[in-house]
């Protein structure tokens, strides 16, 4: 991890999701394509709606790596779920 100067003990976090870009700019194949990501994603939403600690998500890109955001090769499920987490709005999913 990078520090802020040579001499500092303090580290320089990795970019959030207000860092990082959150659209691969690719369109849908087609609105068949769209339809079926929204039902999955809105059927998902609604198996979990008692559970605050399950984020479904889609169509936003994901990081695994700080080298992938430099590198700026992203792109974005259709449809994902993570669990053990908090449920609030995101640009992106930031995994480190």
């Amino acid at each position: 991890m990078p520090f802020q100067s040579e001499n500092s003990p303090v580290p320089i976090p990795p970019p959030g999701e207000d860092e990082l870009p959150y659209d691969d700019g690719e369109p849908m194949e087609s609105e068949r394509h769209r339809a079926q990501m929204d039902l999955l994603i809105e059927t998902l939403k609604l198996h979990w709606h008692e559970r605050d600690d399950v984020y479904v998500g889609g169509n936003m890109a994901i990081y695994f790596s700080e080298l992938q955001a430099k590198k700026n090769d992203f792109r974005g499920p259709d449809v994902f779920v993570v669990l053990d987490t908090n449920r609030r709005e995101r640009k992106s999913w930031v995994v480190w």
